[in-house]
């Protein structure tokens, strides 16, 4: 499965499965899943995993700020 990056690095992807989000960022996809989940980002579609891109990289800014 190809990456939205990989096609277009200009598009912003709305959601990401795990092993995606965790390769865009270039973390563990284990350290990907506990933040999207303390940022409040996950969503269950059956039984697929999906986290909101929008929400992650908010959470992760504002996770910077209390951190710095």
């Amino acid at each position: 499965m190809r990456m939205v990056n990989e096609i277009d690095p200009n598009i912003e992807p709305e959601f990401v499965r795990d092993r995606e989000g965790a390769a865009m960022m270039r973390i563990s996809i284990n350290t990907f899943r506990k933040l999207a989940e303390e940022f409040d980002a996950v969503y269950m579609v059956g039984k697929i995993r999906i986290t909101d891109w929008k929400k992650f990289k908010e959470g992760l800014e504002k996770y910077h700020l209390k951190k710095g």
